[in-house]
């Protein structure tokens, strides 16, 4: 709904999204695997990584990206940005997922 109200709001959704997931996410998907060891006392063997949940991320912020400035000359392309939604939840499941399967016992 306010999507239709006026351009600036979607300039503004944009801008938060990029902020958040764009920096506030990636840092502490890279700096978490380095913080948790110490906090909880296990290893995490950074073996076992993998960059899928990275690349879904990055997608799904461009897909956002493509879908806002889409939306001004089509309003039915809602569903690009809908979709990046449930890409970015997919993201943080397999990264959540990645960390647990990557923990070792304790040290």
């Amino acid at each position: 709904i306010l999507y239709h109200l006026t351009n600036s709001f979607a300039l503004y959704d944009l801008s938060i999204h990029l902020m958040t997931i764009g920096f506030m996410g990636l840092t502490i998907k890279l700096y978490l695997p380095m913080m948790l060891p110490p906090i909880i006392g296990r290893v995490i063997k950074f073996q076992r990584f993998n960059l899928i949940p990275l690349y879904l991320l990055l997608i799904a912020l461009g897909l956002r990206i493509i879908g806002m400035f889409l939306l001004t000359s089509n309003n039915e392309l809602l569903l690009i940005i809908g979709t990046s939604g449930w890409l970015i939840i997919i993201a943080l499941f397999l990264y959540a997922r990645m960390i647990h399967k990557s923990m070792d016992v304790r040290f």
